[in-house]
């Protein structure tokens, strides 16, 4: 049932296992994570991963944010390149997700201020496309 293994791969330690093991593991997780049933908003913090995220597996993680989730709430994505891949998969989630309430990004940064600005630019033109 993929609600149930969605439920599961959502759990902070499955997710934190399936990004220490990698590859197949990494993917196969991601994939029961995007089929899950959530309502709630969907909060993340980078911080508890260790090692933490490339910027491709923040983006890949945030993407795979269940389309049902009602909002998302990003946080400590600070450290290496994982800010930048959690904003540009939050912005890949904008475009899936069925209803948006809530969308939160705490302590999160964006390489210098010009990728900032491109991001915060892409970030608001997925939310006036939504």
């Amino acid at each position: 049932n993929d609600a149930v293994k969605g439920a599961f791969a959502a759990s902070m330690p499955a997710l934190q296992a399936a990004a220490a093991e990698g590859g197949d593991e990494w993917t196969d997780t991601l994939d029961c994570f995007s089929k899950g049933v959530m309502t709630d908003t969907f909060q993340l913090k980078f911080s508890s991963f260790d090692p933490r995220l490339s910027s491709s597996q923040a983006r890949e993680l945030v993407s795979h944010v269940p389309s049902t989730c009602h909002g998302l709430d990003i946080r400590y994505a600070a450290k290496g390149e994982e800010g930048e891949g959690a904003i540009e998969g939050m912005i890949d989630w904008i475009g899936k997700a069925k209803t948006i309430k809530t969308l939160e990004c705490e302590y999160c940064k964006v390489g210098n201020a010009e990728g900032g600005k491109d991001a915060g630019i892409r970030l608001a033109a997925a939310l006036e496309a939504s």
